[in-house]
Parts: structure tokens; sequence; C-alpha cells
């Protein structure tokens, strides 16, 4: 990752946290092994389900392009 993504990614990724900690309890948090928890908590169930999704739709997209050139590709060999 070149660095100008990688800087892009850390200013998300505090945007995300910063969001997150706001929807936090403070008790859940004043222990290592509390925040530990916290954000793998988070993670599960906000992040990695977007993640998730982005991809999905990514793939789709590269499906649904490659078909969709090799319906035309099959038309114009009919013609």
């Amino acid at each position: 990752m070149d660095a100008e993504k990688k800087a892009q990614l850390q200013a998300h990724a505090q945007a995300i946290a910063a969001l997150l900690y706001e929807e936090t309890d403070p008790e859940q948090v004043k222990t290592l092994e509390g925040i530990e928890e916290t954000v793998r908590d988070h993670l599960l169930e906000y992040v990695g389900p977007e993640i998730v999704f982005f991809y999905r739709n990514q793939q789709w997209r590269l499906y649904r392009t490659k078909t969709h050139h090799q319906q035309h590709h099959r038309s114009l060999e009919c013609e």
C-alpha cells in the first residue's frame, strides 16, 4: 500500500473509531480487556459487514461486466 492510501486508511479508521467510541459505554473501556472486547465487538458488528458487503458488490460488478462483455462479443460473432 502506498503512503497516500495508508494515510487515507488511517484517517478513515480514526473517524470510525471516534464514531464507535461515542457509542461505547465508558464502563466498557476502563481496562485493556474491556477495550479489546469492545473493539472486537464493534468490528464484528459494524465494520466487518460493511467491508464484506463492499467486496461482494465489487465481485458482482466484475461478474456483470464480464458477462455483459461476453454476451456482447457473442452477438457480434453472430452478425
